[in-house]
């Protein structure tokens, strides 16, 4: 049986350690101790969502509700729709979003793209980077 490997949750840049006004691997030796996950200065992220096996926790729902801009690839929008976070656009070939998600969502923000020859992750990457 084929499985997908790929992840479900993109970030865009990717998180960095971040301490009190400085990346940590500015400092020689990496000496200095990182106070959290997060972006230096007015790095803004967005975060792609994809579809696959995901149980939220507490530190995912809060990720992605303080993301500047969510973006659901297809399925990705049903694990959305359980937080209650409507995605910015749902991107893919959309044949495992739920109706009833779909409608909650909104057609104005949904975004078919039938291409067979990328992954609906692919498309929602390209969706983001070319927006």
């Amino acid at each position: 049986m084929y499985r997908d490997a790929s992840p479900m949750l993109v970030l865009l840049p990717p998180l960095q350690w971040v301490t009190a006004g400085r990346n940590s691997t500015d400092h020689p030796g990496g000496s200095c101790r990182p106070a959290r996950w997060g972006y230096p200065g007015a790095v803004q992220s967005w975060v792609v969502i994809a579809n696959g096996p995901w149980r939220w926790e507490p530190w995912s729902v809060e990720l992605v509700r303080r993301a500047a801009g969510v973006v659901a690839v297809d399925g990705g929008a049903n694990h959305l729709a359980r937080i209650g976070v409507r995605p910015a656009a749902v991107v893919g070939d959309l044949d495992s979003i739920s109706p009833a998600v779909r409608a909650w969502v909104g057609e104005e923000r949904v975004v078919p793209a039938p291409d067979q020859e990328h992954t609906d992750l692919h498309k929602g990457l390209d969706y983001v980077f070319n927006r």
